[in-house]
């Protein structure tokens, strides 16, 4: 079979609240995902023999057994019982350890490709079992779905249908940080439990102001718990919205765990103004210019 070259997208965080640790040390969470048009290219290749291999353009990535695409080929051999062998191209578009998934996002893309590939026939339900223990935000990834409620540490997805489109302003401060610590930050500032019923209360409202297109109240709605800590971490996630706020937008928010911050442009003239004008200020910040898609 020839090569399979895929689009591995990004996703954001428009609502992220803890409810609380769990006893195996990770965080129960409830999330609203948003998928974006920020990709990574994936290629894929079957070789006859060689086990799975991973390229990628960034050295920043691991490419053994610790990247996450590497992780979901096994998990696919491991559960077929096949001996395959396969290389994983990854040209990185998306920064790394920025809050946006990339690196879930390349094992969901993994999943789906290498099924193709190597002609496995595996269920939706067979590559979401499967995700769900390789990444908390893969499975939002398989859903194909724009927007999702994200529960238990995130593999919990529940897709939605909701049509509209949103534009975002998207930073990268050049660093990224690291989930682990950011959630070990919370757990020594913040760790109070929150309610749950709250949570999915705020999320509703969300959805609603997304879906009637209420871009002001939406933007004044963006909720992320492990701000304030990844905040304390490195300040420049203040000076970010600060300079988003002095640019016109309404109130901005980080995605996940950091260090990507965002806020909702009112239109794609708007977000391209913002962008144009924040890159003359800060040349070493990477600035998209992303929509929902």
């Amino acid at each position: 079979m020839p090569p399979l070259k895929l689009k591995s997208p990004a996703k954001l965080n428009l609502y992220l609240r803890i409810i609380g640790k769990r006893p195996d040390g990770y965080h129960n969470i409830v999330t609203l995902f948003e998928r974006i048009g920020l990709f990574d290219e994936i290629t894929l290749v079957q070789r006859k023999t060689g086990g799975i291999g991973v390229v990628c353009s960034n050295s920043k990535v691991p490419k053994g057994p610790k990247n996450l695409a590497y992780k979901a080929a096994k998990a696919l051999l491991d559960y077929t019982g096949k001996r395959l062998s396969c290389r994983v191209i990854i040209k990185k578009h998306i920064p790394v350890a920025a809050g946006l998934g990339g690196g879930s996002s390349n094992a969901a893309t993994a999943l789906i490709g290498l099924n193709r590939l190597w002609r496995l026939g595996l269920s939706k339900k067979e590559l979401l079992s499967l995700g769900s223990k390789i990444g908390a935000d893969v499975n939002f990834f398989l859903s194909d779905s724009s927007f999702a409620i994200g529960r238990g540490r995130g593999e919990q997805c529940s897709p939605l249908h909701i049509k509209r489109r949103l534009w975002h302003i998207v930073i990268y401060p050049g660093k990224g940080l690291s989930t682990k610590d950011i959630y070990h930050y919370w757990d020594n500032m913040c760790n109070t439990e929150n309610s749950l019923t709250q949570a999915h209360a705020d999320v509703k409202i969300l959805l609603r102001l997304i879906r009637n297109n209420n871009l002001t109240l939406l933007a004044k709605s963006l909720h992320n718990d492990l701000e304030e800590p990844a905040a304390v971490k490195d300040r420049t996630i203040l000076k970010i919205k600060g300079l988003l706020k002095s640019s016109g937008i309404a109130r901005a928010a980080m995605s996940g765990s950091g260090s990507c911050v965002f806020g909702i442009a009112l239109s794609a003239k708007e977000a391209a103004r913002i962008k144009k004008k924040l890159t003359r200020l800060k040349r070493e910040w990477q600035i998209f210019t992303v929509k929902t898609i």
